[in-house]
């Protein structure tokens, strides 16, 4: 690890992702993110298989996960995530197997620290997709399926995760972390999150922000609700999402199409590492650009 070469890590929770986990993994390792460490929530479908598989060819690493039903399995992964990450990156970056880095001015996350990694603690803006109006899980890649999103204005959008130098960080949590003392934590645009909110009053998505395929499909978001919540603990009455998140957060009111970029790196990157052929998805009907962005 070299000031020049930042090694930077993503610690991850799943649970019944085995659907997603492939794409998701190629795609973050062609930004540069390595280690990639999973925490595999109790699953009921073959996500540890999946796991292994890319364990195996050293694309991932996980971990079988349970936590007390009085805890926070997110918590408690990030936790441990950043323990066993401290020593082996310079950077960590808390995300879900929904949400994709996208650096549209820069080709890695490694170029992207070299201008902007004196921040030593980076909230990065969602920005909500839609389902594109998809009912069914289709064929294609996530990236390449939904294309539909938010106007910058909507409120999701104001939501941040957290890319931080991995000494800034005390104690990760699921949007900001407890940072040591003296750390920073701001957008690329140079606004300071208060301590713990995760929100920001700008929201920035030209340099640095996170896709966020909140619903997906109608069908995929009906298995996502059943699965339930990694931030809340088993026996918290909020556990399972609720029908009016859908409807609140399937936004498709205009059409961002630049990490379609990555699409044939990513197909090529499955099937060369992974021996996997990806269709390739239904060309979506066209949308309006809204005028906010």
């Amino acid at each position: 690890m070299t000031e020049t070469t930042p090694r930077v890590a993503i610690c991850a929770i799943a649970k019944n992702e085995s659907a997603y986990l492939e794409e998701w993994v190629a795609y973050h390792h062609i930004l540069g993110f390595d280690p990639i460490r999973i925490y595999s929530h109790e699953p009921t479908d073959d996500s540890d298989e999946v796991l292994e598989r890319l364990a195996q060819k050293g694309l991932a690493e996980w971990v079988a996960w349970t936590a007390p039903a009085d805890k926070k399995p997110q918590w408690v992964a990030y936790e441990d995530g950043l323990e066993k990450l401290r020593d082996r990156a310079d950077w960590i970056a808390f995300i879900d197997l929904d949400e994709f880095v996208v650096v549209p001015e820069h080709e890695t996350i490694q170029d992207f620290l070299a201008d902007y990694g004196h921040l030593e603690a980076i909230a990065i803006n969602w920005k909500m997709f839609g389902s594109s109006g998809l009912e069914k899980h289709e064929p294609g890649l996530v990236i390449e399926r939904f294309t539909r999103c938010a106007k910058r204005s909507f409120s999701g959008n104001h939501a941040v995760k957290t890319l931080a130098r991995v000494d800034a960080v005390e104690v990760p949590r699921v949007h900001t972390c407890h940072f040591r003392e003296g750390v920073t934590y701001q957008t690329v645009g140079g606004e300071v999150i208060p301590h713990m909110t995760g929100k920001s009053e700008v929201v920035t998505h030209n340099v640095i922000r996170l896709n966020h395929y909140f619903t997906r499909s109608r069908e995929e978001w009906d298995n996502k609700a059943k699965r339930g919540r990694g931030a809340k603990p088993a026996n918290h009455p909020l556990k399972h999402r609720q029908e009016h998140e859908f409807h609140n957060n399937d936004r498709n009111e205009r059409e961002e199409i630049d990490i379609l970029a990555y699409i044939p790196k990513v197909k090529a990157f499955m099937r060369d590492e992974l021996g996997l052929t990806v269709a390739d998805a239904a060309a979506p009907a066209p949308a309006t650009r809204a005028a906010d962005g």
